[in-house]
């Protein structure tokens, strides 16, 4: 989920911005061995809770001289 702005300071410049929302979560299987585990491999399931991440992006964008919009 996000949503983007653009905002235009000159003819031949403009400011991007974009804010996205990340939800995730993992689960699966994983084998581990635990320093206090003398047997060895540790096999067992997990799953982590929910989580956000928040990403900002922010862009300038510049028109090439003589590629904007032409003088009236």
């Amino acid at each position: 989920m996000g949503a983007v702005g653009r905002l235009q300071l000159a003819p031949a410049l403009a400011l991007r911005a974009e804010l996205d929302d990340h939800f995730y979560s993992f689960s699966g299987t994983a084998f581990t061995t635990p320093p206090d585990y003398s047997l060895g491999v540790v096999a067992g399931n997990y799953h982590s809770s929910p989580q956000h991440d928040l990403v900002v992006s922010l862009g300038l964008a510049v028109t090439p001289l003589g590629r904007g919009k032409s003088a009236p």
